[in-house]
């Protein structure tokens, strides 16, 4: 007896979903534009104030006071820049190592002048997740996507309660909030496209499509996780996201929990490649490196950079935003002196996807501006890695 074989096109059906995400990521960064414009504006006001203080104002403790609200104010923006950077970002389809909990607070970060103004507090109870491997961009799509309907569940003011935990190998985390509830008969349909109380297609003044949690599941589903209304009353709803823990890369995450590479004295022998056209970047980094006791080769220029990799075998390097071929040319060069070199690429959030050999177990992103401490963390973590797979 023969067989019947069926083959279906999906392609088609590929892109409309893509296409989906992508119209539902428009509509959150529209809800999003005007808050964080304003936050934004509340920053700015502060770095400007104390800075046209530090021309006219000599104490010494008002400098000081200055010079902390300027860098609190500074770090505060680029936290905020880099998670719309993330979010904004078309879908790649790569993915990365993921801080989760420290994702979940970016989201209620852009959200917060918002929450602030609909008088809504947010109850948070995350614990130190283990390292995801996931696109960030997606993952903060569906927790901002689920923030959104927390937060126009309650127009009178209220609080949404996040809550995570660690179970066997699953990572779960709850969202709830204090709105009057889901219809227990469409409970059913909440992940169905188009589905929705809001907009035009629901009758309500509060602008939706009925596409969040259709792109929520969809992406959760894409990750091995799901999604899923845990309980709803009149009292509120709560919605369960589970993501599974893969032990993807692990041996990253585990490379600075036991070593201290402070400790070693061979770390003055080692020597760092600092490829980078950006002069300020470029001493920011070869300073980090001093302190912490390691020896650097700064090239001014790609052409004096692979001189020294033909002559020098080095155990750590740094790739700037070099023009595509230098730096495709210069990490296949390092590569062929050192399969296990950690080799740290420097870029802005939203340019990764240029960088070559980001599959390798022995690449890390650095995004910029970073602060000093943030780089000498990443350099610890990387060489106490390289010391254990030596040994």
């Amino acid at each position: 007896m023969g067989e019947v074989l069926l083959f279906q096109d999906v392609t088609d059906f590929r892109h409309i979903e893509a296409h989906l995400v992508e119209s539902s990521k428009m509509m959150a960064v529209g809800q999003l534009a005007a808050g964080v414009a304003h936050e934004f504006n509340n920053l700015i006001a502060g770095i400007f104030g104390y800075a046209q203080l530090l021309k006219i104002n000599r104490d010494p403790k008002m400098i000081d006071r200055a010079v902390d609200v300027i860098l609190s104010s500074s770090q505060r923006a680029r936290h905020l820049t880099g998670s719309l950077l993330t979010f904004s970002r078309r879908r790649s389809g790569r993915r990365e190592p993921v801080d989760l909990r420290s994702l979940i607070r970016d989201c209620v970060l852009l959200l917060g002048q918002q929450l602030e103004q609909d008088h809504i507090e947010i109850e948070e109870s995350i614990p130190a997740f283990p390292e995801l491997i996931a696109d960030p961009g997606q993952l903060q799509q569906v927790f901002l996507n689920l923030l959104i309907n927390a937060q126009q569940a309650q127009p009178d003011g209220g609080r949404i309660t996040i809550k995570g935990t660690i179970e066997t190998e699953r990572i779960v985390v709850r969202i709830g909030d204090k709105g009057p509830g889901i219809d227990p008969e469409q409970v059913d349909k909440v992940f169905d496209p188009f589905y929705t109380t809001k907009g035009a297609l629901g009758g309500d003044k509060v602008p939706g499509t009925g596409l969040g949690l259709t792109t929520a599941y969809n992406v959760l589903r894409n990750h091995g996780g799901s999604i899923s209304v845990a309980q709803t009353s009149p009292e509120g709803t709560e919605f369960e996201i589970i993501l599974p823990i893969r032990a993807v890369r692990a041996d990253k995450e585990s490379a600075a929990s036991d070593a201290d590479p402070g400790s070693s004295d061979e770390r003055s022998h080692r020597g760092a490649l600092v490829v980078n056209t950006d002069e300020v970047s470029r001493a920011q980094i070869a300073k980090v490196l001093q302190d912490l006791g390691h020896k650097a080769d700064v090239p001014t220029s790609p052409s004096q950079a692979k001189a020294l990799l033909q002559k020098t075998s080095y155990k750590l390097a740094f790739l700037d935003e070099l023009p595509t071929q230098d730096r495709g040319s210069l990490y296949v060069e390092m590569r062929r002196g050192s399969e296990r070199m950690p080799i740290i690429f420097i870029t802005p959030k939203n340019r990764q996807e240029d960088f070559p050999g980001l599959d390798d177990p022995w690449t890390f992103l650095l995004h910029k501006p970073f602060r000093s401490r943030d780089l000498a963390t990443l350099i610890s973590r990387v060489m106490a890695r390289s010391l254990k797979a030596a040994s």
